[in-house]
């Protein structure tokens, strides 16, 4: 049949067929250049992809009166026809890339070996700024579910301006690229391993029943977008710079680790999860501006360092917060939209049964006498147990713990200032100690 007809000719004599291209008519005229065979037939020219000779992909078709051989010039590509002209067109997608079906290798712009493999069945494209070298513009990934990627760099990492996946991926290895812009996969991912990434990114992930993970370094200013649960997040360090607010979305998230300070806005919306909407989340720094709103129930949070200028809301229940230190920043289980820094109403309580379990300030190892509780709010229809220590009474604005009379209303508050040696526990069994802007309050409902 006419097509484009690829041999093995490598052991001399011996010539192998491997694969055939059908083409639809005769083809007379070739041009090979960086991997791509632009092949003229009878009614055109098409542009077939030979990174991998045993599986040539036809990638594209222009479609001309009948032509002579291409003529190359960078990354343009003149094009004879039948008729007195030649057509020329910008052929850069075909010509300025590097097409990996397996493994591939070429240099980028500061003149680091970039490697990059992809599983068997799977397929990569890196657009580069010249023929298959230069710095990469866009990284295009194509999957079947079970292709796992990687970058590695004999260096430093190499930047990449764009990264596009498209279909599933089991497995994206980006610990060697530096994500210098967004990153969209149009399918959902196993497991995501980046390096660094800052300068306001944005991660999106489309949907997948099976829970992801993720893996990066140090992370500022970022917005990740899944659409796939995450089974564990896990970072160096997140911080926010200012402007758009730092933010994950995503159905459920099993847990979260940093290793330092957390600044990225939560959005969890419950759908698929089991008991717990966030199962835990361990910072070992400080938890600093955020806003956490989760659809469910939330199993643990521990912060090392303070939680400050915070709001950490759940629809339902949060079974334990233990930090180091809380200031300006409000603790919500199973309130209406109605309460703002804390319950103040009958109404304000949306889920009569939600419960926050333990909640445990414990201060700061680097400064054990500085005041750890700060104009800080705790509510929920049940509070359970309470520990803190290094209280700051004197505040402007009243604060403190709210909750419901529809149970047990506040279980037990233990008090410790570690400066002037002070200590009480609520319920009181005598006078009641001079609280002073600090409030204790049990809202009837019933």
């Amino acid at each position: 049949a006419a097509g484009l007809l690829i041999a093995d000719a490598r052991k001399g004599k011996s010539v192998k067929p491997i694969a055939r291209v059908p083409l639809g008519s005769d083809s007379w005229n070739l041009d090979i250049v960086n991997k791509t065979a632009i092949v003229c037939s009878d009614y055109g020219y098409h542009f077939i992809d030979i990174a991998d000779p045993k599986n040539p992909v036809d990638e594209a078709y222009f479609a001309t009166a009948e032509g002579a051989g291409p003529a190359v010039m960078g990354s343009l590509v003149a094009l004879p026809t039948a008729m007195p002209n030649v057509v020329l067109i910008d052929a850069e997608k075909f010509i300025n890339r590097v097409a990996v079906h397996g493994k591939a290798s070429f240099t980028d712009a500061a003149g680091r070996q970039v490697t990059i493999s992809v599983s068997k069945g799977s397929a990569a494209y890196a657009y580069t700024s010249g023929a298959a070298t230069g710095s990469i513009e866009r990284l295009q990934v194509v999957g079947n579910g079970k292709t796992t990627f990687k970058i590695i760099t004999n260096g430093a990492a190499t930047p990449i301006q764009r990264v596009d996946v498209l279909g599933d991926l089991k497995s994206f290895d980006g610990r060697g690229m530096i994500l210098a812009g967004d990153m969209a996969f149009d399918g959902t991912v196993g497991k995501l391993q980046l390096g660094n990434v800052s300068g306001h990114r944005q991660i999106a992930i489309g949907e997948g029943t099976k829970a992801m993970s993720f893996i990066a370094g140090v992370i500022s200013d970022l917005t990740l977008n899944s659409q796939t649960p995450i089974k564990s997040l896990s970072v160096t360090s997140w911080a926010d710079s200012g402007g758009v607010s730092d933010a994950i979305t995503a159905p459920y998230i099993g847990s979260i680790k940093s290793a330092g300070g957390f600044a990225a806005d939560l959005t969890l919306s419950g759908q698929g999860a089991g008991r717990y909407a966030l199962s835990s989340a361990s910072i070992k720094g400080d938890l600093v501006g955020v806003a956490w709103d989760v659809t469910g129930e939330v199993g643990s949070l521990a912060v090392a360092g303070t939680v400050r200028d915070s709001v950490i809301e759940a629809s339902g229940s949060i079974r334990s917060v233990k930090i180091g230190a809380s200031l300006r920043s409000n603790y919500k289980a199973g309130l209406a939209a109605s309460a703002l820094e804390h319950a103040a109403l009958a109404g304000d309580f949306a889920d009569i049964e939600a419960q926050i379990k333990s909640f445990k300030v414990t201060g700061l190892k680097a400064d054990p006498t500085a005041r750890a509780f700060v104009d800080s709010n705790v509510s929920a229809a049940t509070i359970g147990s309470v520990s803190l220590v290094n209280v700051e009474t004197a505040n402007d604005e009243p604060f403190g713990f709210y909750a419901s009379n529809a149970d047990r209303g506040i279980r037990k508050i233990a008090v410790k200032d570690k400066l002037t040696g002070q200590k009480w526990t609520y319920p009181f069994k005598a006078d009641a100690p001079d609280l002073g802007s600090l409030e204790i309050e049990i809202i009837a409902v019933l």
